[in-house]
């Protein structure tokens, strides 16, 4: 599901044909989850909802917060490498990382694979 909100006169049957959401998870030693995302800052925003969906792009929010545990339905995509450190990923990522998000090129699916790759 997308975290854009659509304001009332978009139908709310065309979330379903926007990208899904994707966050990355990663399990630590003490049990907890990491989840990191990548959002507009303003997603309730009508103006934010109507700029991605004529192909603008916005200003995009980094995020990482720690879980208590794994969400129920969660894709298990592998293994998290022994000597990664959450801190040493976003510091990588956010001064990497284009911060201007658009639905068609530089959206939380490519920062997920920025995530899995750093």
């Amino acid at each position: 599901q997308t975290p854009l909100i659509l304001p009332p006169p978009v139908p709310a049957g065309l979330a379903t044909l926007l990208p899904k959401h994707s966050v990355v998870l990663a399990e630590c030693a003490d049990g907890s989850v990491m989840a990191f995302d990548f959002e507009p800052v303003t997603k309730e925003s009508p103006t934010t909802a109507f700029q991605l969906l004529m192909g603008a792009s916005t200003q995009g929010r980094f995020g990482v917060k720690r879980l208590r545990r794994l969400p129920k339905g969660a894709m298990r995509l592998g293994l998290v490498r022994p000597d990664a450190r959450v801190e040493d990923v976003t510091e990588a990522l956010n001064t990497s990382f284009d911060s201007q998000l658009s639905l068609s090129s530089n959206d939380c699916n490519s920062y997920s694979r920025a995530v899995l790759s750093a």
